[in-house]
């Protein structure tokens, strides 16, 4: 009994030796499973922030683009709208005034030709019913003679 009564105290030694470890390695995997935890949620709740965010950024891009797109579409439509409108004026304008001069040179040759020789014979008796004879003055129109 005297080897076992001497190897007694080495033992309680070592069986705290080894307690002491299996405690020590117990808390460091205890800790670092707390601060990989730690470190997953904080890397986890980041993540999903800059997600957030730059889905944010993106819908707020989409938004402002989308806007800006629409502003000038309808810029585009109302200029299109305003030059439409602009030359439809100066279409009907320039209708107007062909149609003036086109009554214009009309006029002007009924003239022409109520002034002009004959035309006399012709227009005269429609202006002046019951009018047969016309005798010209002498000195503008010493021919024209006009008879029913």
């Amino acid at each position: 009994m005297g080897v076992v009564a001497a190897a007694a105290p080495v033992v309680d030694i070592v069986v705290a030796v080894v307690v002491a470890d299996v405690v020590v390695v117990v808390a460091v995997v205890v800790v670092v499973v707390v601060v990989v935890g730690v470190v997953v949620v904080v890397v986890v709740v980041v993540f999903v922030v800059i997600v957030v965010a730059v889905v944010a950024f993106v819908a707020v891009v989409i938004v402002t683009v989308v806007v800006i797109v629409v502003v000038v579409a309808v810029v585009v439509v109302v200029c299109v709208v305003v030059v439409a409108v602009v030359v439809v004026i100066i279409v009907v304008v320039a209708f107007v005034i062909a149609v003036d001069i086109v009554i214009v040179v009309v006029v002007v040759a009924v003239v022409v030709v109520i002034v002009v020789a004959d035309g006399w014979c012709i227009v005269l008796p429609l202006l002046l019913p019951g009018c047969c004879q016309y005798h010209a003055v002498e000195t503008v129109f010493p021919y024209i003679q006009c008879y029913c």
